[in-house]
């Protein structure tokens, strides 16, 4: 569990850092080559956290899926109340 929360902890700052320090370079009045570059660590950053959630969502997915599962189709099973 401690892993899934490092990596969040992780990556989001380092997103958001990015967005910050793109913000700061965009005052600086920097090069065309300058600005493209981080606009581009930007966007690969921020996909990376995306894509990193990801993950994370998926294997707590995966290793409560029988509780999904259950859950998901209770409204269906043939158990009557009473």
């Amino acid at each position: 569990m401690q892993w899934k929360k490092l990596v969040l902890w992780t990556v989001w700052p380092l997103a958001a850092a990015t967005w910050v320090a793109l913000v700061v370079l965009y005052f600086t009045n920097p090069s065309t080559a300058v600005w493209t570059g981080a606009v581009v660590a930007a966007a690969v950053m921020t996909e990376v956290a995306f894509w990193g959630t990801a993950v994370v969502l998926g294997t707590n997915l995966w290793g409560s899926r029988r509780r999904v599962f259950d859950f998901i189709c209770s409204p269906f099973s043939t158990r009557q109340n009473g």
